[in-house]
């Protein structure tokens, strides 16, 4: 597993499951969550930034569900 990066600068090992936490909060079905946080997990990279790992998951969620992918990414604006 790799660690990544927040905001402040502390690294934190990767967990899919915020990913797919997220993701089936801004409207997504859990399975298509499931796969999102897969796909990110696999593009992962030493200490990558959570800001790049948004910009991964805004990108899957706009090609599964464009209100999804809205909702996301105002959840993670109003949280940021």
């Amino acid at each position: 597993m790799y660690n990544v990066e927040k905001r402040g600068g502390r690294l934190e090992m990767f967990d899919p499951e915020k990913i797919a936490r997220c993701c089936i909060a801004a409207g997504v079905p859990e399975k298509e969550a499931k796969k999102v946080a897969d796909e990110v997990g696999k593009n992962l990279y030493l200490n990558i930034p959570t800001s790049e790992i948004r910009k991964m998951i805004i990108k899957k969620l706009r090609k599964i569900d464009r209100k999804a992918a809205s909702a996301y990414e105002h959840y993670e604006k109003m949280t940021g």
